[in-house]
């Protein structure tokens, strides 16, 4: 009978034997998922919205808003894939995307303004002139 053996002591285990690389591993490692990297800010009188697409035409993203969510979708297609040599490995993901943001009432689709330019889309969506805020004077 061979003995048991015990598990390596990991000083960055987390309970339940979750190791702490494995918890801050990025979410898309082993996704096969093409979710790409946006940011959203509120400033006092508009949304700004930020998304690296490299590789992407423009003609392959639609933006839109309505009842107060802002959709952005796209698809990034796949490269003409070459047959010489091995692939170590692939990290490029590719595919159909749609990622939606609530943004409220406050949104006015009707001002709203997108450019694209050098991979990056950027979009801007005044908000109502109600949700501005407004500087009451003291009497």
């Amino acid at each position: 009978m061979e003995p048991l053996k015990k598990p390596r002591w990991d000083p960055l285990a987390l309970p339940f034997g979750l190791g702490l690389k494995e918890y801050l591993r990025a979410p898309m490692e082993d996704s096969m998922e093409f979710a790409p990297p946006m940011d959203l800010r509120e400033q006092d009188d508009v949304f700004v919205l930020n998304a690296e697409l490299p590789g992407m035409k423009k003609e392959d993203i639609t933006v839109s808003c309505e009842a107060g969510v802002l959709r952005i979708s796209g698809e990034k297609k796949l490269e003409e894939v070459q047959k010489e040599g091995d692939y170590y490995r692939a990290e490029r993901r590719f595919g159909r995307f749609t990622r939606e943001f609530y943004l409220g009432k406050d949104a006015d689709p009707d001002g709203a303004e997108a450019q694209f330019e050098d991979g990056v889309l950027s979009v801007r969506l005044p908000k109502k002139a109600s949700a501005k805020p407004k500087r009451i004077e003291l009497n």
